[in-house]
């Protein structure tokens, strides 16, 4: 599905197409900090002060181009590699490196 990886994690000729969180967040908050307008941490609906998880804003998709040097920090920062990033082109960044979709037919 993916060919060579490279680890270059800013593609300014790239649009960021899609981002998520995967589960193994451990809550240390780099992306809340490196970009408040796309990730948030979110409250235990039982208990208000305990933080449960980071998500993205419902809004988040509407700052993808405006932001994307943030979120692409983010991702790299992030000490458990789980935030992912689909660029325009399909490549994938998981946080680690940047996984480009298979060109050859198959």
């Amino acid at each position: 599905m993916f060919s060579d990886s490279t680890s270059n994690v800013h593609r300014p000729d790239h649009r960021i197409a899609r981002v998520w969180v995967e589960p193994g967040c451990r809550l240390h908050d780099l992306c809340v900090e490196l970009c408040p307008e796309v990730f948030v941490l979110e409250n235990d609906e039982n208990n208000e002060e305990k933080i449960e998880s980071v998500k993205l804003l419902s809004e988040a998709k509407n700052h993808y181009e405006s932001h994307q040097k943030q979120i692409e920090d983010a991702a790299y920062a992030c000490p458990v590699s789980v935030i992912r990033i689909q660029y325009d082109d399909g490549a994938i960044f998981d946080g680690d490196e940047l996984k480009m979709p298979d060109t050859k037919p198959q």
